[in-house]
């Protein structure tokens, strides 16, 4: 059974971790309508279309991550946001006697806010666990919607069956429109074959234009355009950048060189943010220091030793079950750039906050539950794509540098990110103490 389905409007399912890290890591971002928003950004950014006031768009976010970590129905969830948001005027107009009056829909309107994220949350909880168990369970099955009114757009694509890889998933994930009620089951291959694997082909796509911009897309036939993507955050987070930083960035995803080029080193007891130069050098101000420190504190970490230095050594450590986050000069980047290392762009421009989620949610977390590499390359990439997935307190700016940063690593290596994803873990996880 699908984790999102519903036998009635105001049961949600128990809270699951993956739901919960997924919507919480979202950037916030504000937009004039859903246009403004391409598919795949659904899955890095947390935005309501209208709500164009960052402090309205954070506390609607925090009412909704408490309803996914709490299980929260939708009568509560309206009850404590709704006068809220009444009160900013977002969901009322005032008349001239002074009082308000809802504008028309509004229910309506916060009844699929709420919908939405929680069935997206929960279904990019549910394919974090599906490329987790793929070796197991390689083949997924896509289920009739649970509605009681389904969509007859999406009756074409009820039982297809293909392996987790196979790339109509980027497209066809459910759900696939605002209140899509449609699942999809996880299969052995021995299932899979019993029920019968489809013939593999592409998608009929239609052509979408949106009307504010004028770009025209492919999109595949009864999918909403918005829907037109994966819940995977690396996929999206490369596709983010590579429209940041156009054809050439994407030329650097597509070395073909393989994996046995790696050079494999040991590497030193401390993680360090590499410098050299690349990075500042000047002593930290009070103010940094502060900064830093309240930085570490979004990583609900209180045991963690934040020890400050005046060398160029940020790292994290951990020793004999004390955990050590050794903080230097080079966790600011620099103000004044050197040209010298034109190589490492994103590193030398990769803010505080950047740099801690390397180490932390990076480094740390993969040190705590034994997946680090010895490969330095290997650990370094790892920690920067895991940092842009799961950092905290991170800009959409800070997660495509945290990107760069590894693609980087990588081209200059003739490497690739497909040639090493299977290598890393990029599973979420939520430890606080260290073992």
């Amino acid at each position: 059974m699908p984790q999102s389905a519903t036998t009635d409007n105001n049961f949600q399912p128990l809270p699951n971790k993956e739901a919960i890290i997924h919507f919480k890591g979202k950037t916030l971002l504000t937009s004039e309508g859903y246009l403004d928003v391409q598919a795949y950004e659904h899955a890095l950014a947390f935005t309501v279309a209208g709500m164009m006031d960052e402090d309205l768009l954070q506390d609607t976010r925090d009412a909704i991550a408490s309803a996914i970590e709490s299980g929260t129905d939708f009568r509560t969830f309206k009850q404590r946001l709704k006068p809220f948001l009444m009160s900013k005027g977002w969901l009322a107009e005032t008349l001239d006697d002074g009082t308000q009056k809802l504008v028309a829909g509004s229910d309506r309107r916060l009844r699929t806010i709420f919908h939405t994220n929680l069935h997206t949350a929960y279904a990019a909880g549910q394919w974090s666990r599906i490329e987790q168990t793929q070796e197991f369970l390689p083949y997924l099955q896509y289920m009739a919607s649970m509605s009681e009114h389904p969509r007859l757009s999406h009756k074409k694509y009820y039982g297809i069956c293909r392996p987790v890889s196979d790339p109509i998933w980027s497209s066809i994930m459910p759900p696939n429109g605002y209140g899509c009620k449609c699942w999809v089951k996880q299969l052995t291959k021995r299932q899979a074959e019993q029920v019968g694997v489809s013939d593999p082909k592409p998608l009929e796509t239609e052509d979408y234009i949106n009307p504010k911009t004028g770009e025209k897309t492919q999109v595949p036939i009864g999918i909403e355009p918005s829907f037109n993507h994966n819940f995977d955050r690396l996929t999206a987070l490369l596709k983010l950048a590579k429209d940041k930083h156009g054809e050439m960035f994407a030329d650097k995803l597509g070395i073909d060189v393989t994996i046995e080029q790696l050079n494999i080193l040991d590497l030193p007891m401390v993680k360090k943010v590499e410098s050299d130069g690349r990075r500042n050098e000047i002593a930290l101000t009070d103010e940094q220091m502060n900064q830093v420190e309240e930085t570490v504190t979004l990583y609900n970490l209180p045991e963690i030793d934040i020890r400050f230095t005046e060398s160029n050594n940020t790292g994290y450590k951990a020793l004999f079950g004390n955990e050590i986050l050794y903080i230097g000069t080079d966790v600011y980047p620099s103000l004044e750039p050197t040209a010298k290392y034109p190589q490492y762009r994103a590193n030398n421009a990769l803010s505080m906050q950047a740099a801690i989620a390397h180490e932390l949610a990076g480094h740390r977390d993969a040190e705590i539950i034994g997946k680090t590499h010895t490969d330095d390359l290997l650990e370094e990439v790892q920690a920067s794509i895991r940092a842009s997935m799961y950092g905290k307190g991170l800009t959409m700016l800070d997660k495509i540098m945290l990107l760069t940063d590894a693609v980087e690593r990588l081209h200059n290596n003739g490497l690739k990110v497909a040639d090493i994803r299977g290598k890393l873990w990029l599973e979420p996880f939520e430890g606080v103490s260290h073992e």
